[in-house]
């Protein structure tokens, strides 16, 4: 099981950095427009990781990491903030967006999500909102 990269800095992520959870559900719709909704899964934590001036050595390791996870393909590893390890993690989108903001200077912004329930997360034994 791998792990997300930590930046130089030995941080894993810049400020702001945002957890919540989520909720998967389904709708189902009907002939005459009704509609029947269900929850397909439990409880799983969010996470929105913001990277604001990083160097091109963090961004390097970043888009490795991208890259051997294939997008939201794998979804094996494992996310640490503040202590806590949130394990299944997958990246939620397959594109990898960088802006240059001055030379050598890079933002982005990383979301990512937990696909196999977290006890954690149900027990509500995590900090939700955002860290700065």
């Amino acid at each position: 099981m791998s792990q997300f990269p930590t930046l130089t800095s030995g941080v894993i992520s810049m400020t702001p950095t945002t957890i919540g959870t989520g909720f998967s559900t389904r709708v189902m719709r009907f002939c005459d427009d009704t509609e029947q909704r269900w929850a397909a899964r439990g409880q799983h934590g969010v996470f929105v990781l913001t990277f604001t001036d990083i160097s091109g050595f963090d961004l390097a390791n970043l888009l490795d990491f991208f890259r051997s996870a294939k997008g939201r393909f794998d979804a094996t590893w494992t996310l640490t903030i503040n202590s806590t390890t949130y394990s299944n993690m997958a990246l939620d989108s397959d594109d990898f967006v960088v802006v240059e903001q001055r030379p050598n200077c890079f933002s982005l912004q990383v979301n990512c999500k937990q696909v196999v329930d977290d006890p954690q997360v149900i027990a509500g034994n995590h900090r939700q909102g955002q860290f700065s």
